[in-house]
């Protein structure tokens, strides 16, 4: 931090007022900065990178650094990306150099790398957008059963206040992020930071083979992998207890934030205890049982409740 403050005309106009502070707050005042705005006279491509007949002689020369260059030159030019996407252009890059180094006529292979960039950047955008598109037609409350009901069924080993921690956190992001012009950075910045908070939880112990894979996989990719689970077929779900049907007294005195704690509670533990309904049949069920508690607690004296049993019942009527 010390280099960038002694070089931060050079680096950044946005620092100035960070490198008065003393250290730590001069770090993360730094770290958390605006970004620059782009000099006008940088080209939107560095050529060096795609259209030299010298690339894989300097990769080969030293790869570390010159894949560093490769990241900081293609950040510098878009900053609209996100960290995990900046990441994923220079994995892209690194595999396509792996390939046109070994060709016969190697500047003819890596000369279409924009293309490859570009065409990584829109599978992750076009994520991005139909995650945003999914809190505009379902609304915040309807966003939140939808990632409780997914990220149960991809780790339904987790314990329940870890699965509604988590979710809350994915909600957060999209309906912070959503709504901004840097949409995409922002998304993808944040969702991969929960993705870190699960993988997290998965060092220390291991959830289930597909999550651990996805968290073992290449960090760049770790959000398309997790993007494409599907419910975890080896889960086997625990015998309906009565505890777990049954809905006492207190449900009626829980108010505002309390009710919406019992009631994601008692989604999270329905998906656990029924993984193999669809997203669809979840919700018509979780819908269904706060219809029937709200009714039962217009009663004189609704001491316990079941209205699970008899939702499920009618379901597989």
């Amino acid at each position: 931090m010390n280099h960038i403050c002694s070089k931060q005309d050079s680096i950044s106009s946005k620092i100035e007022g960070c490198c008065e502070k003393k250290i730590p707050e001069r770090e993360d005042c730094i770290i958390n900065s605006k970004k620059d705005d782009r000099p006008k006279d940088l080209s939107l491509r560095e050529a060096k990178f795609t259209d030299s007949e010298n690339v894989c002689q300097e990769r080969d020369t030293d790869p570390d650094n010159f894949f560093a260059e490769f990241i900081y030159e293609y950040s510098r030019r878009h900053q609209d990306l996100s960290t995990p996407e900046l990441l994923r252009i220079g994995r892209v890059y690194e595999d396509l150099l792996g390939d046109c180094c070994n060709r016969e006529n190697p500047p003819d292979c890596y000369r279409h790398a924009e293309d490859k960039f570009n065409e990584t950047t829109e599978k992750s955008l076009k994520m991005v957008q139909q995650e945003c598109q999914l809190f505009q037609n379902l609304g915040k409350d309807g966003l939140k059963y939808h990632y409780f009901i997914k990220l149960t069924k991809i780790a339904p080993q987790l314990s329940t206040e870890e699965l509604m921690s988590l979710g809350n956190e994915m909600v957060t992001a999209l309906t912070t992020c959503c709504t901004l012009s840097e949409e995409f950075a922002c998304v993808d910045n944040l969702a991969d930071l929960v993705l870190g908070e699960l993988c997290g939880i998965n060092e220390n112990r291991t959830i289930n083979p597909a999550v651990d894979h996805c968290c073992k996989a290449n960090f760049a990719f770790r959000r398309p992998c997790f993007e494409a689970l599907k419910a975890d077929k080896m889960y086997v779900p625990p015998p309906v207890s009565q505890d777990s049907s049954t809905f006492h007294a207190d449900w009626c005195q829980a108010q505002n934030e309390e009710l919406q704690k019992k009631k994601i509670r008692f989604l999270v533990n329905l998906v656990k205890l029924k993984p193999e309904l669809t997203n669809e049949d979840l919700k018509t069920l979780f819908i269904n049982f706060t219809v029937a508690v709200e009714k039962c607690c217009k009663e004189q004296e609704p001491e316990v409740f079941r209205p699970l049993e008899k939702q499920s019942q009618e379901h597989q009527r």
